[in-house]
């Protein structure tokens, strides 16, 4: 549901009709080009301008527009934009009140686009003003501020029902949980490359005698790890894409690797750069360093341990990161099992919760309710407000007039006496003895 100016802050390529006229009068939709491929099929776009879509059975409104899909991924993906005029002419009126300053809806935003040179302050400065003028009499005056377009994806401040909301922090997390795997494999790599030396002592030795520099052999062990670091990131291409099919249902839709896009081929050039100095350079420079004399005589144990400080670091470094990773995923097991298996108090298996329009008539409930009785299987079917396990309930006061004269804050829900049957609630003694019957 939008204004036609809609499309003057975002741009939308236009396959049929015009911004200017398309949701200028109340009962017009435009559509989006799969939308439009959806409802009428491989219909000429041209031929489906003037056509009827009836939304929740009632709402007709003709189709004036069509606009191109967005290429790319974004928040905005609106595929049906309905005239706003279309408010005021309908029964959304009496969902939608547009005179009433005081119905604030987390699923209603307002887009300004500010002009050149004028920044966010100066607007917010005069939004108290615009409060006190039309917004009274509901208590503690709401604080209007302008938030960034492109906040809205990683802001989980503000709630809507539209964008895929990301939790910064989490992502931050998950990046970290990375760089550290990756540095563990790193350091893994330096300490097998290190124990290995000694075989390679001889090696280094013959390459110095017969006039081999320590750059030379600095680049060799260098292009060797370059190689491995290669094959394992060639691997882990092709592996990918089963892991992305094996964790499918925990993948938001639209999320896709593309192999050839230039952002991701950049991102496995600089990783295999920076992983194969990282993990190269000191064995190449340990090894490289090696006397050939003593090397040739079979010494190179001595030599190694002198310079073995830093190995020894890392190999501290690694087991301890490790077993807080192995710790960390133990405590973790256990917090997921613990979630999943707790008693809540309730039955929360096989139940199906649907939700229903808040305006529905109790007529069109119990229609409803009959209707999913029928259904082969359904043993009780319970009409209540929000799941016990919902993450907003309604909240109350019980005040205990005994000598303490305390209160308890409660929360309650909206049901009917099936409810209990359904979940199998018990009261506080363990019954599931319902003192309000059951019908």
């Amino acid at each position: 549901m939008t204004e036609p100016q809609y499309f003057n802050i975002f741009k939308y390529q236009w396959l049929q009709g015009n911004s200017a006229t398309a949701l200028k009068e109340p009962f017009k939709v435009v559509l989006s080009r799969s939308e439009a491929l959806r409802y009428f099929g491989t219909v000429p776009l041209a031929a489906i301008i003037g056509k009827q879509v009836i939304y929740n059975d009632s709402l007709r409104l003709t189709v004036s527009g069509i606009v191109e899909d967005w290429t790319k991924n974004s928040d905005l993906a609106f595929k049906d934009f309905i005239s706003f005029a279309t408010v005021e002419h309908s029964f959304l009126k009496h969902d939608i009140d547009l005179h009433n300053w005081g119905m604030w809806e987390f699923n209603s935003q307002g887009y300004v686009k500010l002009a050149k040179g004028v920044t966010p302050a100066q607007i917010e400065k005069q939004f108290p003003g615009f409060v006190k003028a039309h917004i009274t009499g509901y208590g503690k005056p709401p604080r209007l501020l302008l938030q960034p377009l492109a906040d809205i994806h990683f802001n989980n401040r503000y709630h809507d029902v539209y964008s895929r909301q990301t939790h910064l922090p989490t992502l931050y997390a998950l990046i970290a949980i990375a760089v550290f795997i990756l540095l563990i494999a790193v350091i893994n790599f330096i300490n097998l490359s290190t124990a290995q030396s000694l075989a390679r002592a001889r090696e280094v030795g013959v390459h110095k005698v017969l006039g081999g520099s320590k750059t030379s052999l600095t680049v060799q062990f260098m292009v060797e790890t370059f190689i491995l670091t290669l094959i394992a990131v060639v691997i882990a291409l092709f592996a990918i894409h089963l892991v992305i099919f094996l964790f499918h249902p925990f993948i938001p839709p639209g999320a896709n690797l593309s192999l050839f896009s230039p952002a991701l081929s950049l991102f496995l050039v600089l990783i295999l750069i920076v992983t194969s100095i990282l993990a190269g350079f000191y064995p190449a420079r340990l090894l490289s360093s090696y006397l050939p004399v003593l090397s040739l005589k079979g010494q190179g144990a001595t030599q190694f341990n002198n310079k073995s400080y830093l190995r020894k670091t890392l190999i501290v470094f690694q087991f301890t990161v490790s077993l807080v990773f192995i710790i960390g995923t133990l405590i973790v097991g256990k917090q997921i099992n613990f979630i999943l298996n707790k008693d809540l108090g309730f039955n929360k298996d096989a139940i199906i919760t649907m939700h229903t329009e808040w305006n529905n008539s109790i007529d069109q409930l119990n229609v409803f309710c009959n209707k999913v009785k029928e259904i082969p299987g359904v043993q009780v079917v319970s009409r209540h407000r929000t799941t016990p396990a919902a993450e907003r309930h309604g909240g109350t006061i019980i005040f205990n007039k005994g000598a303490e004269n305390s209160k308890t804050e409660a929360s309650f829900d909206f049901c009917d006496r099936k409810l209990c049957v359904v979940i199998r609630l018990k009261d506080c003694s363990g019954s599931q003895s319902y003192p309000f019957g059951y019908y």
